[in-house]
């Protein structure tokens, strides 16, 4: 567990949208509401975008975080 709360818990968000998406494909799966699976397919798209958008933050935040505790230091 990362000891910034930040990284932390965009750490925890990761799995969090990475598990809508996978509901959102049991979704389509069988569907024949055309609105129901609008909104699937919405999500599966909005889910990865904010995937990347995380996966992106935690890279350049990680890094510093690793600094931080290589240096000793404790803060961001």
């Amino acid at each position: 567990m990362a000891k910034d709360a930040d990284v932390a818990w965009v750490c925890s968000m990761i799995p969090h949208h990475q598990a809508a998406i996978v509901m959102a494909e049991a979704g389509l799966k069988g569907s024949d509401n055309a609105e129901s699976r609008k909104l699937a397919e919405e999500t599966i798209v909005s889910q990865k975008k904010e995937i990347s958008r995380l996966e992106t933050w935690l890279r350049e935040h990680a890094e510093s975080e690793s600094r931080n505790e290589v240096k000793g230091g404790a803060g961001k």
